[in-house]
């Protein structure tokens, strides 16, 4: 890919991704505003449940579709890469239907058994309609992904969150029960996939007729390739969704142990509902760089290009520090101001203090799994996966009942550590070390302090009220001052290369 048009893909995604984040958040603070945080917790659960059938299409169908359309485009196999759209479409739907009518039959079963809220049903028996929606938009977004085409899914993804927040503004009664609200969102989520889906198809049968009908495949060959790279990916989500839902259906109750039922949902809520997605939300442009790069290494990969992954890889691990550090601090010294200032409560603000530190991990851990599924291995991914799983289960079973929030953070601290750690050294062995390591986590790490500390001595002086303006110039000065020290840091290091 050029460097223009990656830079281009980049803006498009980074663009939506930010768009999408802010939907997401704004929708989650409308949501807590009708039902409350306990609302939102049994949101939060269906939405694990909810997780647990998408894995096959969050799992590995995108980048599988992404990695082998690709491959034959730069083959000039114009015909099979065609093919192998419809292929994936065609094991896509009819997987994501198996899945659809085991949540209409199923429904109440896992209503009253694992979310443990019979309000739960009706929600449950209208998700598996979202799943064929899906199915279709993650295959043409792997096309256009390997077109080198970032606007169309990217155009496809504000459409459907357009949609649904425009249809939830105008369903959502202020007086509505939980019940009716929950299978109102669904609702509205299954009609903005449907138009998603449709806006992309029309636009790939524009867009395939533009490539010549060149070459050919026979059908096993693609199917055996499909599943290589799709079991192990889906395999590991859905092992992981699987505990992962338990996690989220046990992790409830066992904060109840201290918190009492509706307190244990609450503080739930609040912190997989709240402040990770809030915490989460600046990851955006790193997201967007992952997902570009992955059809980027699949080809140096198949080409044995080893200095351009190499090159790739030493890039990305700059960025992720880059950007990671900084909004860790930023975070961490603005938790107060952020909970009250977007959820109008308190209460998320400990929370956000207490997991700003973890930010550099989890950005750490998403770079490396992105890069390690880029290169074929994905099998590794699986296994780190299951096993971070297994050690969150163990950990949330024996330490919450005892120390409550404080045993859930820790968990949380403990496992994506060990994530972040697999992950990492895998992608060291696999395109070996990254020069001055060290050096590039420490100098971000440092400047990242010294400027929020600086930004909040100025923002204070300036702003004597704590609220929207002193948030607005703390960001602002502690980003500026950061750019500043990093930039004259680099700048003799990047001139001598230069010479």
């Amino acid at each position: 890919m050029k460097k223009s048009t990656f830079i281009k893909n980049t803006f498009w995604l980074t663009a939506t991704s930010f768009v999408l984040r802010f939907a997401g958040m704004y929708f989650r603070i409308f949501l807590s505003g009708k039902i409350g945080s306990g609302g939102i917790g049994l949101y939060q659960m269906i939405g694990s449940v909810f997780v647990f059938f998408t894995a096959f299409i969050t799992g590995g169908l995108q980048t599988a579709a992404t990695r082998q359309i690709k491959d034959r485009l730069c083959a000039g196999n114009g015909k099979a890469a065609k093919s192998a759209v419809g292929y994936t479409i065609i094991i896509a739907v009819a997987f994501s239907f198996f899945c659809a009518a085991v949540c209409f039959v199923f429904s109440g079963f896992i209503s009253l058994r694992f979310i443990k809220d019979a309000n739960a049903v009706p929600a449950v028996k209208l998700m598996g309609c979202i799943l064929p929606f899906m199915a279709v938009s993650a295959v043409i977004r792997g096309w256009f992904i390997a077109r080198c085409k970032a606007e169309i899914p990217s155009f496809s993804l504000v459409i459907e969150q357009a949609v649904r927040l425009a249809l939830l503004f105008v369903i959502i009664p202020d007086n509505a029960s939980s019940a009716h609200t929950l299978f109102q969102i669904m609702l509205c989520d299954m009609l903005g996939e449907a138009v998603s889906a449709a806006f992309l198809a029309i636009n790939y049968g524009i867009d395939s007729s533009k490539i010549k009908k060149c070459g050919g495949e026979p059908p096993s060959r693609f199917i055996k390739e499909h599943f290589h790279i799709v079991l192990p990916m889906t395999l590991g989500k859905y092992l992981s969704s699987f505990l992962r839902t338990a996690e989220n259906l046990i992790a409830p109750s066992l904060l109840a142990v201290t918190l009492g039922t509706a307190g244990g949902v609450s503080a739930f809520g609040l912190v997989k509902g709240m402040a990770l997605p809030l915490i989460m939300f600046p990851a955006s442009m790193l997201n967007s760089v992952t997902v570009l790069i992955i059809p980027e290494l699949s080809s140096a990969l198949s080409q044995k290009n080893y200095c351009k992954i190499r090159y790739a890889v030493q890039r990305n691990f700059e960025i992720t520090a880059f950007f990671s550090f900084i909004t860790a601090a930023i975070f961490y010294f603005l938790a107060k101001q952020l909970a009250e200032g977007i959820y109008h409560d308190s209460a998320v603000a400990p929370i956000i203090t207490a997991l700003a530190p973890l930010i550099p991990v989890m950005y750490f851990d998403g770079m490396a799994d992105g890069i390690l599924k880029g290169l074929d291995k994905q099998n590794a991914t699986f296994l780190y996966s299951i096993a971070d799983c297994i050690l969150r289960l163990v950990l949330i079973y024996f330490s919450v009942p005892r120390f409550g929030m404080l045993g859930f953070l820790t968990v949380m601290f403990a496992s994506n550590i060990f994530t972040c750690f697999l992950n990492c050294r895998k992608m060291v062995k696999t395109v070996g070390h990254i020069d001055g390591a060290l050096e590039k986590l420490v100098i971000p790490a440092i400047f990242s302090v010294a400027s929020v500390v600086l930004a909040r001595f100025f923002a204070v002086k300036i702003c004597k009220a704590q609220g929207f303006y002193y948030m607005l110039i703390f960001g602002g000065l502690a980003i500026i001052v950061y750019i500043m020290c990093m930039a004259i840091f680099y700048a003799p290091i990047l001139r001598k290369k230069h010479i």
